[in-house]
């Protein structure tokens, strides 16, 4: 929760900046790509704060490749100045939610064992866009140690109708 309260003001200043210029979409992909960079154990000397800012921007602004986009080179001059790179992916969780919720959509995350077709993630969209009664945007994994079956996970709450989890319960009932 902590990345959390120190990425808010980031990300929401991101959000309504790439929103009045219409460039959401850019600047989501923009903070994604930046956020994965930021994880590269390599330069977490970089992320961290621990090079000189000068070379830390040089470096880290060359490797993102983003001087094309002065807006967002400078958004990440800012985080490089205050340290606070390491924020990157939750500035990009923030920024996805901000979006979704000025869309009026719900980000839902469902897991499978193996990849669906597309009519498959379409029912499944269409079923919980009924239930909820708002847009959804599905976020797709892939988990083979689920066996077989769904997980569904909106917000907090989370629907396990997994084999896996079935074959737990079973065994609870059983070795109780």
């Amino acid at each position: 929760m902590h990345n959390n309260s120190l990425a808010l003001p980031y990300s929401k200043a991101a959000f309504q900046f790439s929103k009045k210029n219409q460039c959401v979409k850019e600047w989501e992909k923009l903070i994604f790509f930046s956020s994965k960079i930021s994880q590269i154990n390599k330069l977490q000397p970089i992320i961290l704060g621990l090079l000189e800012y000068k070379y830390s921007k040089k470096i880290f602004i060359e490797i993102c490749d983003i001087k094309k986009n002065i807006f967002f080179t400078n958004f990440i001059k800012l985080l490089l100045e205050n340290k606070k790179l390491i924020l990157l992916p939750t500035i990009y969780k923030l920024f996805v939610k901000f979006s979704l919720q000025d869309r009026q959509m719900e980000k839902i995350e469902i897991t499978t064992a193996y990849e669906l077709n597309i009519l498959e993630y379409q029912k499944i969209k269409n079923k919980l866009e009924k239930i909820i009664k708002k847009k959804i945007y599905l976020k797709k994994n892939i988990k083979k140690t689920i066996i077989g079956g769904i997980i569904i996970r909106i917000n907090d709450i989370v629907m396990d109708h997994s084999i896996k989890n079935r074959l737990v319960e079973i065994k609870k009932i059983i070795f109780k």
